[in-house]
Order: structure tokens, then sequence, then C-alpha cells
């Protein structure tokens, strides 16, 4: 499995997510915005495991092989 993060959480992280939902053995473990509301919006419509206000913290916590 291919773990996916992505970093702002605005109108083209929704193209990006919808589009990497549909790759098969692609997840997207993580996203971050510096708006905790923008994070935790994207974390629940398209149910990501984790999110972050800092890119550092994310990229230190989560074992990512690609981000956008």
């Amino acid at each position: 499995m291919i773990k996916v993060g992505i970093i702002g959480c605005g109108k083209m992280a929704d193209k990006h997510a919808n589009g990497i939902k549909r790759i098969p053995d692609v997840e997207i473990a993580a996203v971050c915005d510096r708006e905790l509301l923008m994070a935790q919006d994207m974390n629940e419509r398209f149910n990501i495991p984790k999110y972050f206000t800092d890119v550092q913290e994310m990229l230190q916590t989560v074992k990512l092989e690609l981000f956008t």
C-alpha cells in the first residue's frame, strides 16, 4: 500500500483526494492544513486516518511515500 499525504486542504485538495481514492493500493494516510478546521473537515469527509496543522509533524509522524 502506497501512503500519500495531502498538504493544504483547499479546493484542489478535494480534487486530488477524489483522484487518489480511485487508485488501487494507494491510501491517503494524512492531511495537513494550518487551519485546524480545514484539516478536520477533510479528515471527516474522506475518512483519512490522521490530520495535522504542522507539516513537519505530519512528515515525522506518518511514513509517507508521496505527498501532494
